[in-house]
């Protein structure tokens, strides 16, 4: 599944993203910003402050910038995969690092 993305425009002062875009925990919010002068694709996990809810978005009160790319779709993809990586590091205690080599795990 190809991601999508919304593009802010600079006549169209209220900055809205999709109800898709965003990860709402409690108060927070997270979107995924496109960083551009990445190699490959790589996204930003960014917290923004959401504005009243519009028709078929959530207007962005602050944590965005014009013309910056958020991933509308696939965010709960990108975060549980970015979980993922984070979790043997995070179970792990500092200077464990005696056992089996980095890379030779069984599939």
């Amino acid at each position: 599944g190809e991601l999508g993305f919304v593009a802010a425009a600079d006549d169209d002062p209220p900055l809205v993203i999709p109800t898709t875009a965003p990860l709402i925990t409690g108060k927070r919010a997270i979107v995924y910003v496109e960083i551009p002068a990445a190699a490959t694709p790589t996204f930003e996990g960014r917290e923004v402050v959401l504005g009243p809810r519009a028709d078929d978005g959530y207007i962005v009160a602050q944590g965005l910038s014009e013309g910056e790319r958020v991933v509308v779709n696939g965010a709960f993809r990108i975060d549980a995969s970015l979980q993922i990586i984070a979790r043997p590091s995070m179970m792990s205690a500092p200077g464990a690092s005696a056992g089996a080599p980095q890379g030779h795990m069984e599939h």
